[in-house]
């Protein structure tokens, strides 16, 4: 066999894997779905926290999202008091979160309780066709718009709450140069699951198959774009002041 056509087949190989990798790509995005978070902060309020006004400041936001469809096929999600926040995170900048971005992180998530409510969506759910007035679906091209109102809760004036190593506290958010949030939204619950509640959730591929011919059911959560916050200058509140 001469070099030329070990050369060939050497080719071939290589362009073999590197179509079967692009497949399964393709197929990770297919099974994940194609739904991108967008977000527009619309307003911004500083208000004394009910907890401690005196150690805990709530920051307000009103903000108005669109759920875009960038994929080829349908999606569908679950509409069932959902989607529901699950955490909200401020940074530096619109860049990759880490610690080093990260100025403050406030979790968020669901109850799992095992509520008769819960077993009853189960059966709801367990059918051929996508129960309507549970499942929604964006096409290809299509989004869904909604408004939310959310909060963070950072300390006021001590900086003893700490993300990544770093203290946090309202003067360091407000002092910053630039101030993004996301947002990240939940599409599946875990409560849906029966107990223990898994996170592979058995419940939900399995109905991501059943219902595959209608799109793709989105069962992992959709951390939005960054949306960039302009704080207030000023606190209105005379028992914030330091």
């Amino acid at each position: 066999m001469n070099n030329f056509v070990k050369l060939l087949i050497c080719f071939g190989v290589l362009m073999s894997s590197l179509g079967t990798c692009a497949q399964a790509q393709s197929k990770a995005r297919t099974e994940n779905g194609s739904l991108v978070l967008k977000g527009q902060i619309i307003d911004v309020k500083v208000e004394p926290s009910p907890p401690d006004p005196t150690y805990y400041i709530d920051i307000r936001f009103k903000i108005r999202f669109e759920l875009v469809n960038e994929g080829k096929v349908p999606v569908l999600f679950l509409t069932d008091d959902l989607p529901a926040l699950d955490t909200l995170t401020l940074t530096k900048s619109a860049g990759q979160v880490n610690d080093e971005n990260t100025l403050f992180d406030e979790p968020g998530g669901e109850s799992l309780s095992e509520e008769a409510a819960w077993r009853g969506l189960r059966v709801v759910l367990d059918q051929p066709v996508p129960p309507q007035d549970k499942v929604r679906v964006i096409e290809p091209g299509q989004k869904w718009e909604f408004q939310t109102s959310t909060f963070v809760r950072p300390p006021f004036k001590y900086g003893t709450r700490t993300v990544g190593g770093h203290p946090t506290s309202w003067e360091i958010l407000r002092n910053e140069a630039s101030l993004f949030l996301r947002v990240q939204y939940m599409f599946w619950p875990y409560s849906v699951e029966k107990p223990p509640h898994q996170a592979e959730r058995p419940l939900g591929h399995m109905l991501q198959k059943k219902w595959r011919r209608f799109g793709i059911l989105q069962l992992e959560p959709i951390i939005s774009e960054p949306m960039l916050i302009k704080l207030p200058d000023t606190l209105p509140p005379t028992q914030l002041q330091p």
